[in-house]
C-alpha cells in the first residue's frame, strides 16, 4: 500500500515539473513584456496618468559650485523599485526552469538531492512576483490591458504554484520517511567452513567423550 502512494506521488511530482517548465516559459514573455513596459513608464511618464509628476527637488552640491536638479518622485521611486523585482523575477524564472528540470530528474532517478533547489527557487519566485503584482496594483494605472495580465501572472505564480509546491513536498516527505523506516538488511554470515567443523567436533566431544579431531586442510582434502 505505501508503494503504491508513494507511486502516485511520484507521477504527480513528475506532472508538476512538466508544469513547471511550460509556467517558466510563460513567465519569460509575461516578464520580458513587463521589463519593457516599466521602463517605457521610468523613461516617457507623461504617456501615462501619474499623480506627482511635475514635482521636483532641488540639492545644493557646494562642492561643485553649481545647483543640480533631480527629479525623484514617489512614483519615478516606485517604478525604480519595479524594474528592480521584474529583472529578479525574470532571473528567478530562468534558475527554476533549471531546478524544474532538476526536479524530474531526481524524482525519476530517486535521487533526493536533486529536488531540494527546486523548493527554493520557487518559494522565491512567488514571493517576488507576488510582491511585484501588489506594486503594480497600487501604482494608480488600471489599464484594462495591464490589469489583466496582472491578474494572470497572480494566478499563475500564486494560486497555482502553491497546490504545486505542496504536492513536491508530501512527495519528499514520504520517500525520506519510507527511506528511514526501510529495515537493514540482515547481515550476511562470515563463519569459515573449518571452523564450523571444530565446533561441531567440540559438540560431539560434550557428547561423547571423546577428544575433537584436529582438521586439518590436508585431513579434509583425504577424506
Amino acid at each position: 500500500m505505501t508503494e503504491s502512494n508513494n507511486s502516485g506521488w511520484r507521477k504527480a511530482s513528475i506532472y508538476v515539473g512538466i508544469w513547471n517548465i511550460a509556467y517558466c516559459f510563460i513567465q519569460f514573455g509575461i516578464l520580458i513584456w513587463q521589463v519593457a513596459i516599466v521602463n517605457q513608464l521610468r523613461d516617457n511618464p507623461d504617456d501615462y496618468v501619474v499623480p506627482d509628476l511635475k514635482t521636483v527637488y532641488f540639492q545644493r552640491n557646494d562642492f561643485n559650485q553649481h545647483d543640480s536638479i533631480y527629479e525623484q518622485t514617489p512614483w519615478r521611486r516606485r517604478v525604480n523599485v519595479m524594474i528592480a523585482i521584474v529583472w529578479i523575477c525574470l532571473i528567478l524564472s530562468f534558475l527554476h526552469l533549471l531546478t524544474t528540470i532538476g526536479l524530474i530528474y531526481g524524482v525519476v532517478k530517486q535521487v533526493h538531492g536533486c529536488v531540494l533547489p527546486w523548493f527554493l527557487t520557487l518559494g522565491s519566485s512567488i514571493t517576488m512576483c507576488t510582491v511585484y503584482n501588489i506594486l503594480w496594483w497600487t501604482t494608480a494605472i488600471f489599464n484594462d490591458e495591464f490589469l489583466t495580465v496582472s491578474v494572470v501572472e497572480f494566478i499563475l505564480s500564486f494560486i497555482l504554484s502553491i497546490p504545486c509546491l505542496m504536492i513536491v513536498v508530501l512527495y519528499y516527505y514520504r520517500v525520506i520517511s519510507v527511506d528511514k523506516n526501510r529495515e537493514p538488511p540482515p547481515p550476511i554470515p562470515t563463519t569459515h567452513y573449518y571452523d564450523s567443523k571444530r565446533s561441531q567436533n567440540r559438540e560431539s566431544y560434550r557428547m561423547i567423550g571423546q577428544p575433537p579431531l584436529k582438521l586439518t586442510r590436508m585431513s579434509h582434502q583425504r577424506i
